[in-house]
């Protein structure tokens, strides 16, 4: 059985996790749309790249690494420009201590960029205190 090549809209989001996931904002930015939407979570949207990217990059600070292990990468029949990917996000915190997370994501891409990118995730654990040393 061969595979299907993969279209431009799934690549630029594979491309995206690998930027986020070497830490440079700056490649994962210039897949943005200059309007893009940003929400992560429950948080407020965040519009405009340079917005997005100043959110991803203090986010980024709080951390020591980020790994995206996709599960899942597909686009709505239809309406290609819709990709929906999950995902587990393994973490390192700044304690030295790390934690995994289910995640799912939804793009809208126009242009060959990504023009809408929502994070579904509880991503808390993150941030809480490690209670294993305890």
């Amino acid at each position: 059985m061969t595979r299907a090549p993969a279209s431009a809209q799934l690549e630029l989001i594979r491309e995206l996790f690998t930027a986020i996931d070497h830490g440079d904002g700056g490649t994962a930015a210039s897949m943005f749309a200059d309007d893009i939407r940003f929400a992560f979570g429950n948080n407020p949207p965040v519009h405009g790249r340079g917005k997005v990217e100043d959110t991803m990059r203090d986010f980024l600070a709080g951390i020591a690494g980020i790994r995206h292990e996709l599960t899942g990468l597909w686009q709505v029949a239809g309406n290609p420009d819709i990709v929906i990917a999950e995902m587990t996000v393994h973490y390192s915190r700044l304690d030295g201590t790390s934690v995994s997370l289910p995640c799912c994501n939804v793009f809208r891409t126009h242009d060959g960029a990504i023009a809408d990118y929502q994070i579904y995730m509880d991503v808390n654990p993150v941030f809480a205190p490690d209670r294993s040393a305890s």
